[in-house]
Formats: C-alpha cells, sequence, structure tokens
C-alpha cells in the first residue's frame, strides 16, 4: 500500500521484531464495527548507548478520504506516548517531507507548550535579559539558543530529538517575539533570521567536517591507552580534492543561503499563523 502514495516507499522485514506498525481507525457509525482503516505508520527501535533504544518513524501515511482531519497528528502523538511507555531515548523521523515537518514542528510546539510553563518561561527569560544587547547589534544565536537545561528536559520528558528542539526552539521564539512588546517588526525578523542561519551554518560545518575525516583512521594504542589520527592513502579516484570556488560558485551559494533562509522564515510564519 505505501508504494502507491510514497516516494521512495520500501517494503519492510515483518520477520524483524524491531518494526512497529501503528493503525488509525475512524468510526463511521455507532457500532464499533463500522469503522474503516484511515491510516498508519511504520517505526523502528534501534540501540542506543548504554542501554536504551531509540525510536525512529520511517513512514507514514494517511489515506486520502481521511486526510485534513488531524489524523496524522494523532498518530504522532501515539508514537510519542510510546517512546516514553517503553523509556526510548527520543523519537526521529527518517527523511521528512516538508509538509510532514511542518506538521512534527506543530504537534511539538503544542506539547511543549501544553506540557509545562518551563519552555516558554525560558525562552522568555532570554529574550528580556537580551532585548537590550540585541537592540544594539550583539547576535542572537550568542544569546538565545536553548541551554542544557531546556535541550535535557525535552528529550527526558518528550522525547523530542535535540536537532528537532533547534528548529522547535525557533517557533517559539517567533511566537513570543510577535506577542510580546517587541515594536520593531525589523529586529525581530533579524533575531529569527540570525537563529535560523546559525542552525543552518551548523550543519554546513559538520557536513565539511565529515567529508575532512574521509581520509582519516582512528588508531588505538592499547598500551598507554593513548588515541591518534593517522592519514589513510588512497588512490588518486577515491581522494577528496579540495578547489577554491570561483567567485561565481561563491555568489550562487550566497544566492542559495538566502532562498533556503527565506523559505524557512516562510515556514515558521506558517506554523505560527496556524498556531495563534
Amino acid at each position: 500500500m505505501p508504494l502507491l502514495y510514497i516516494d521512495g516507499a520500501n517494503y519492510i522485514d515483518n520477520t524483524d521484531p524491531k518494526w512497529e506498525v501503528y493503525l488509525a481507525f475512524v468510526h463511521s457509525g455507532t457500532a464499533a464495527a463500522e469503522k474503516h482503516l484511515a491510516g498508519f505508520c511504520t517505526v523502528y527501535s534501534f540501540y542506543a548507548y548504554p542501554a536504551r533504544r531509540r525510536l525512529r518513524l520511517s513512514q507514514i501515511l494517511v489515506f486520502p478520504p481521511f486526510q485534513r482531519r488531524g489524523i496524522a497528528s494523532k498518530i504522532l502523538e501515539q508514537v510519542y506516548a510510546r517512546a516514553r511507555e517503553c523509556g526510548a531515548l527520543d523519537l526521529t523521523v527518517e527523511d521528512p517531507s516538508e509538509a510532514f515537518q511542518l506538521l512534527r514542528e506543530s504537534v511539538d510546539v503544542k506539547r511543549i507548550v501544553g506540557s509545562s510553563s518551563f519552555y516558554v518561561d525560558a525562552v522568555e527569560d532570554l529574550l528580556s535579559k537580551s532585548k537590550l544587547m540585541l537592540s544594539n547589534g550583539i547576535r542572537a544565536d550568542t544569546l538565545l539558543l536553548p541551554t542544557r537545561a531546556v535541550y535535557e528536559r525535552a528529550e527526558r520528558e518528550l522525547k523530542i530529538h535535540k536537532a528537532q528542539l533547534r528548529k522547535v526552539w525557533e517557533v517559539l521564539l517567533l511566537m513570543r517575539l510577535k506577542s510580546s512588546n517587541w515594536e520593531d517588526d525589523g529586529l525581530v525578523q533579524r533575531v529569527v533570521e540570525q537563529i535560523v542561519r546559525a542552525r543552518l551554518s551548523s550543519q554546513e560545518s559538520e557536513k565539511r567536517l565529515r567529508d575532512a575525516a574521509r581520509n582519516k583512521l582512528v588508531v588505538d594504542f592499547k598500551d598507554d591507552n593513548f588515541m591518534m589520527t593517522k592519514f589513510v592513502y588512497l588512490a588518486p579516484s577515491q581522494q577528496v580534492k579540495y578547489e577554491e570556488p570561483s567567485e561565481e560558485d561563491k555568489a550562487k551559494s550566497v544566492a542559495y543561503d538566502k532562498d533556503v533562509i527565506q523559505t524557512r522564515m516562510e515556514c515558521l510564519e506558517k506554523i505560527n499563523q496556524s498556531l495563534s
């Protein structure tokens, strides 16, 4: 069935006990038997060090006649409930579509706001302490990122992965800035854009580090418990060669970054409007 509706969908190994399938039914009448399968999702359980597990939502589908009724949100909430019930470290999603990512962030914001005042208070506390500095040009990504306590509590209580929390945090910041006494709309835009840019830049830096590490190998000298890295020679055809980008490539990269940030800002506005 997923192959008919989901691009790139794959069969799952139904003999693997680490797979779980969640079914969503819609009742069409008063009798208990009058119900229809409206959608489903598949979830895989991974090992997480040292003795935990992490759930990953692999595929989720709501059939066309039942879409736009909030069923996907309910399915996601049930998977989160399952993650808490089984003591999972957190819940991740495999290659989410843009539409599902928007839904996921909306669900997570509602869960965060509804669970405790801790998260909103954390945002308000950072904003109140930083307003004057931000007005004087201090970068938002040095002042308004989530604290360690926020990351740990969201993971422990709500099973929200750290990378997902960064995205949800952007929504919370925009919501609080829009509803507070920050009269300067230009400042609000700049603050949120800087937080978004910091996250995207961090992702790009991690990618570059991974690429640079392809020619290295970790060696463990067990006698003195010393760790080091050494260069591994690769054939010329396998080596990753760095070339200074041309001015044209740099201009394209800047334009691409602006487009990505602008798209993200539009997504944040959509989520904010849907929740207001």
